[in-house]
């Protein structure tokens, strides 16, 4: 996944520097968390809870891997990014002060951008005066919380630390 942020930049000047910004700190890192997520969750979730033969989570087949994995994770990426976040969380077992950690830097970065004189103010804001702003330093905050909480998660001990390092990062 890629983001040319300096074309745009390039091509639309420094106007809205402050918006793209933010938005490449939460929601383009949110679909890369959950790009990331689909890669592992047959190994993550052999058993899915996503589907059923009735009575029963389907198991992943080992003699026929492709349907089984296919299946699974189709029914996977049905969820959004943010629920496929959550899911982790849940069926991982992760520290709900991590999950609040991550949730509530998310849930603020979604109440500034449905705010309309707030998401006005970031989408005028260049470079100079985004280390000006307030909002822009909220913006800022909330992101790191967002990402150390992400470190927790993809780079801490345990099994989402270990398939990261195989095959997420090169």
């Amino acid at each position: 996944m890629a983001v040319d942020f300096a074309a745009k930049t390039h091509e639309r000047g420094p106007r809205s520097w402050a918006l793209r910004n933010a938005k490449l700190r939460f929601s383009r890192k949110l679909l890369f968390v959950a790009g990331l997520l689909l890669c592992f969750e047959t190994t993550l979730f052999p058993e899915s809870d996503l589907l059923s033969t009735g009575e029963s989570p389907l198991m992943f087949d080992e003699a026929r891997p492709e349907y089984s994995s296919t299946e699974h994770c189709l029914y996977a990426s049905a969820l959004t990014p943010l629920e496929l976040l959550a899911r982790a969380c849940l069926l991982l077992e992760i520290e709900p002060a991590v999950c609040e950690q991550i949730f509530s830097a998310y849930n603020g970065f979604l109440a500034i951008l449905s705010d309309t004189d707030e998401r006005s103010h970031l989408a005028a804001l260049d470079f100079e005066g985004a280390t000006k702003s307030e909002l822009f330093q909220r913006v800022r905050k909330l992101g790191h919380e967002f990402q150390a909480g992400l470190d927790k998660i993809f780079f801490g001990p345990g099994r989402m630390s270990e398939l990261t390092l195989k095959y997420g990062v090169f």
